[in-house]
């Protein structure tokens, strides 16, 4: 069953977590309200891919601080105590309780609504690994310093570090959003080639909101060698996992100029393995797969580099997946990547079990994207692992958008369209009717949709699944072809208007 989603995205991690959300039918909450005396907050609220439709209930019981509250669902009923600043998760809500000034009082009560995701519970997706940090900033950089430079990326490893503005070398400050609530047990930091501008007396700290903030560890006397790296155990009690850490330096190691840092790690994500592609938000996924034998593992990794306006999507596909091991080197992994900008982004997704087709538009560009697997022509023992990998990148590499390589991967024969065969081999199928020399038309105002078939001069493998050629004869992008109840969109290859320029994806 294929669930069709369409809306728009703030910017290019903002759908990275729509679509986590779509693919593992997690729940959205809505209508937060509150009544009572006291003025502290309820923060983040969400909802697990279990949580059904219902409301939730947040009442204090016990004023005595910490507050608790009880938490009750209409549906779920009553459920474990939360407790003022520590996070609260019971496997289908979780949020972030603070105080104010004006103590909570009992009877205070906080209420939300959770709507339950549409994806039906044996084709959600399960997320494997999530992580990684969704916004950086400083109280203060210098041009080619920025507070981005610390944490690298899998294809991006900044050689700058973050430095202040110069003369602001104490009480200066670097933090971070994640991009899901963690606990910080372990930190990473790397000294930049200059030691005396390293941290000497320096605390970590959280926030359940970005702008109250609480010490959870204190360093005193650190001294650095010139690029030296220390991992920094963290003790006490955790406050739970917060969405808002920073590292705040009170004084550095002598140097009147600037306060820098190279580099900031976080290894209770990497496991044993330096995990490259931690920096931005990262997931690895298993769908449970519908055709063939067993599941399909897809994983997407934001990159970016900001001073070279390239915001893109590294995206991968394999037979399996290994804990300790990054995203290109999972087993019978594949790549491709899709361009994208850090601005409002239009979408159209179909997803079921096995695949997510997902169509993106920005400024003056459209680009499609498809993975997991596609129809195959063969049973499961005949083909068990057809796997498809389509996006306008044939790799994750340093490309803007609006370059001229950016294609669409449908046509066939090219870099941008790989499929899996049944020796395991990753090739470049040919795409019927693209590859055809005919030319099609409507027939008497009546668009048909031909499936997109993958071939070669050997086998003919199978046709994807939501998307079609239709031909763009007195036709154009944004023109919609109804079949029966469903409504199929038509786009074009960019600015191409050829005949054999359009496809077409079912959009409900």
């Amino acid at each position: 069953m294929s669930i069709y989603q369409q809306g728009v995205a703030t910017n290019h991690i903002d759908l990275l977590d729509q679509v986590v959300r779509l693919v593992t039918g997690s729940g959205v909450v809505s209508n937060l309200s509150y009544s009572g005396t006291g003025n502290g907050q309820l923060h983040n609220p969400d909802a697990h891919p279990a949580a059904v439709t219902e409301s939730w209930s947040i009442t204090c019981t016990d004023a005595t601080a910490p507050a608790i509250f009880s938490v009750q669902g209409s549906v779920s009923g009553l459920q474990s105590s939360a407790t003022v600043g520590t996070h609260y998760d019971n496997a289908l809500v979780l949020f972030d309780l603070s105080a104010g000034d004006s103590d909570f009082q009992v009877g205070d009560k906080f209420v939300f609504d959770v709507t339950a995701g549409e994806m039906p519970a044996d084709e959600r997706w399960e997320v494997l690994r999530i992580g990684g940090v969704a916004e950086i900033s400083a109280s203060s950089y210098r041009v080619n310093y920025e507070p981005w430079q610390l944490l690298k990326t899998g294809y991006n490893v900044p050689t700058n570090p973050w430095a202040t503005a110069l003369g602001e070398h104490s009480n200066c400050w670097v933090g971070w959003k994640f991009f899901r609530p963690a606990e910080i047990n372990r930190l990473v930091i790397q000294c930049s080639s200059t030691n005396s501008q390293a941290p000497k007396e320096f605390s970590l700290e959280w926030s359940d909101d970005g702008v109250n903030w609480n010490t959870r560890e204190i360093f005193n006397g650190y001294t650095w060698a010139n690029n030296e790296t220390k991992e920094l155990t963290i003790t006490g009690e955790s406050p739970g996992a917060k969405l808002y850490w920073r590292i705040v330096i009170t004084e550095n190691n002598g140097s009147s100029d600037t306060t820098s840092l190279q580099r900031i790690s976080f290894p209770e994500f990497q496991d044993t393995a330096d995990i490259n592609f931690g920096r931005l938000p990262a997931v690895w996924l298993r769908a449970p797969g519908l055709t063939g034998n067993g599941p399909a593992y897809i994983a997407f990794q934001i990159y970016d580099r900001p001073t070279d306006d390239y915001y893109n999507w590294a995206i991968n596909i394999g037979t399996g997946f290994v804990r300790d091991a990054d995203q290109s080197s999972q087993p019978g992994v594949e790549a491709g990547a899709l361009p994208l900008w850090n601005q409002d982004i239009a979408y159209k997704a179909g997803v079921d079990g096995q695949h997510i087709e997902l169509v993106v538009q920005f400024d003056t560009v459209t680009f499609p994207l498809y993975v997991g697997k596609f129809l195959p022509y063969g049973t499961p023992g005949q083909y068990p692992y057809p796997a498809i990998i389509a996006t306008p990148l044939s790799q994750p590499n340093m490309t803007r958008y609006s370059h001229s390589s950016v294609i669409l991967p449908f046509k066939g024969n090219r870099d941008q369209l790989k499929i899996r065969t049944t020796s395991g081999d990753w090739i470049n199928p040919y795409a019927w009717p693209y590859s055809s020399e005919k030319t099609f038309r409507d027939t008497g105002g009546e668009y048909p949709l031909l499936p997109i078939v993958l071939y070669d001069t050997e086998n003919t493998y199978g046709t994807l699944d939501g998307m079609h050629f239709i031909t763009g004869f007195d036709n154009a992008a944004g023109n919609t072809v109804s079949v029966e109840s469903e409504t199929h969109t038509v786009f074009s290859d960019g600015a191409l208007t050829g005949f054999n320029d359009y496809y077409c994806m079912r959009t409900q």
